[in-house]
């Protein structure tokens, strides 16, 4: 058809119904070329990978040609019959992480400049943008991992202590230099010292190694993988990790001891409780006993623990106290006594941890390359306020960070972290006194029009509101809904900044082709996105029931076989929890097909379909 749009059905068959009516058809707005290249390539992607709905746009030279939504924003098969409802081409769905790209990197830079500050700019410190308002907890957290990572004790009832410099020295509890000064030790392939989380001695006198990332090895005290590198799972890919309690992680163990009598390995954890159980199954044997420090004593300064031939549990204290107690009355043979940490000068390790954190940028932080190590959990959090889990706030969240999360490395170095834009959730108060949500609503998000159409998370949703989706279990095509009501209020606020926003796709072009045009792709990268092949910037976002894809190509972008790849932008969102490569993988089939279905430069659905429509 010779049309200069169209509008199609939306799609409200049963699942059960032919592939055309449940994905092909869908409710929105297309260049007819366009829409007939890329219909059937939406259609297997959803049927391959059971994608209940999806919304999909694609921009060129800042023209809008397609805006359509596939599938169902509702498919409840728990009633009977299924309850449906077909998925409007401008409806929200949770875009997860490309929250940051889209709404916080941008968000942010704005405030930035409008405060006469820049990305070079630090964010701890004297001279940072919270000047020293988290003194306290970097200064806790640094005394835990340094100079010390790590302390057991052998049946010989020698102390083993090892460094941040790469050294390990063997001693007494109160005298750690006792028997040996400190010497070099070697750490598995890829592993660094920063890595290292607890040790522990068993009675053969072999020292069990967990880092982490919950992966373990087995070694000497100077070969930590002498006996065994690290413990791979059958298919050679993943490293084993630990069974755990409910709830708890590797990073909310604070000491770890093997008992020399049977080999029980006793595990301590942040929240006042302990487990014992095996190398690999900290729960063998029992879970969540409780257990006490000396008073005065705070689990939080809790550097290392261990346990000696008689089964007695050592505690060693950032504030050069030790303590011997058993597993579950840490004072009970000995209340604390001083011990002595040795010089050791740093061997390309820190002088001091808290210089890694005063060194950190703002662009650190939009760049992931702050070193943060975050993954806290509720309880660890709840535990350490004595609040609970529903009145946890942001600046908890990041105290318990700072107190208990080690620095992966000095800053510099990429990994992944939400934390990095999460503390924008303080930074945005710190520099404008306006909360987060009130600062990217009102002064980011409402100036271009986009106030009330990418929203966070809402306990108030509305007719743009697709249901998120998981599938039900032991079922190839079924899925349960999510309320609509996704989460409380203090929930919404506390992952917003990180990945809390929701959008269409149509929603997410409108705001791509704005900062397309305000600032240059070097600073967009700079800012949240990330580069890909042939040029383009992208992000992925991914929750338990949503998940967002978004590129956009510079100009003169082009396929290996020569398709003009020029300017177009694409986002896809979909209504269920799922990877997003899966959603890349259809973007870049979608924007191959924009070269051939020749769409006129006079076509652009902005034309016709503003946001608020």
């Amino acid at each position: 058809m010779d049309r200069f749009c169209k509008i199609l059905a939306g799609a409200t068959a049963v699942w059960a119904a032919s592939a055309a009516n449940a994905f092909a058809a869908g409710d929105g707005y297309g260049w007819d070329q366009l829409e007939a290249l890329i219909d059937p390539k939406v259609e297997n992607v959803m049927q391959a990978y059971k994608i209940p709905g999806l919304t999909v746009a694609v921009s060129k030279n800042g023209k809008l040609i397609l805006w359509k939504g596939y599938g169902y924003a509702l498919y409840d098969q728990r009633a009977t019959p299924a309850k449906v409802a077909p998925m409007k081409f401008n409806m929200r769905t949770r875009i997860g992480s490309v929250s940051k790209a889209l709404i916080t990197g941008p968000a942010g830079y704005k405030l930035l400049k409008e405060n006469n500050l820049s990305l070079t700019d630090k964010v701890y410190g004297a001279n940072g943008v919270f000047n020293n308002r988290f003194f306290a907890e970097i200064g806790t957290g640094s005394k835990r991992f340094y100079p010390i990572v790590a302390m057991a004790i052998n049946t010989k009832n020698w102390v083993y202590t090892w460094y941040a410099n790469g050294t390990v020295s063997v001693g007494s509890s109160d005298n750690l230099t006792e028997y040996q000064a400190p010497k070099p030790f070697t750490l598995p392939a890829g592993k660094s010292v920063t890595d290292i989380h607890e040790i522990a001695i068993a009675n053969n006198d072999r020292a069990y190694v967990w880092y982490k990332d919950g992966s373990r090895s087995i070694g000497s005290s100077t070969k930590l993988d002498n006996y065994s590198g690290i413990l791979m799972d059958e298919d050679g890919e993943d490293p084993v990790t630990p069974k755990m309690p409910t709830g708890k992680t590797i990073l909310n163990v604070v000491g770890i001891g093997i008992a020399k009598s049977n080999n029980h390995v006793f595990v301590w954890y942040d929240d006042g409780t302990l487990s014992s159980g095996s190398s690999t199954d900290f729960t063998k044997h029992f879970s969540d006993k409780s257990y006490s420090l000396a008073i005065g004593m705070s689990r939080y300064g809790v550097r290392a623990m261990g346990i000696a031939s008689n089964d007695h549990v050592y505690t060693w204290h950032t504030n050069g106290k030790a303590q011997s107690g058993m597993s579950n009355d840490l004072d009970k043979y000995r209340a604390p006594y001083n011990y002595s940490v040795p010089n050791t000068p740093p061997l390309g390790g820190p002088d001091d941890l808290r210089t890694w954190y005063y060194d950190i940028t703002i662009r650190d932080l939009m760049d992931h390359t702050s070193g943060f190590r975050s993954s806290s959990t509720q309880s660890g959090i709840a535990a350490m306020f004595n609040t609970n889990t529903s009145s946890i706030t942001y600046e908890q969240i990041h105290r318990y960070v700072l107190r208990t999360r080690q620095l992966r490395w000095a800053p510099g170095t990429y990994t992944y972290d939400n934390q990095n834009f999460g503390v924008w959730t303080l930074l945005t108060p710190q520099i404008s006194g306006k909360s987060y949500r009130n600062y990217a609503v009102n002064n980011y998000l409402q100036p271009m029009g986009m106030k009330n159409h990418v929203r966070p998370l809402t306990t108030n949703a509305d007719a743009r509101d697709s249901w998120g989706h998981k599938e039900l279990k032991g079922s190839v095509t079924k899925f349960t809904p999510y309320s609509r009501s996704y989460v409380t209020q203090g929930h919404t606020e506390r992952g917003l900044a990180a990945g809390g926003w929701t959008a269409s796709a149509g929603d997410i072009l409108y705001i791509t082709d704005k900062l397309d045009t305000l600032y240059p792709n070097a600073l967009l990268d700079a800012i949240g996105w990330f580069k890909g092949d042939h040029g383009r910037l992208q992000h992925h976002g991914k929750r338990d029931d949503g998940t967002a894809y978004v590129a956009m190509f510079p100009a003169n972008a082009k396929t290996s076989d020569g398709r003009d790849l020029s300017d177009i932008h694409v986002a896809i969102t979909a209504n269920i929890g799922m990877e997003s490569a899966r959603l890349e993988y259809l973007a870049n089939h979608i924007v191959r097909e924009v070269d051939p279905a020749n769409v006129s430069s006079a076509y652009d659905i902005w034309k016709i379909v503003k946001p608020a429509n």
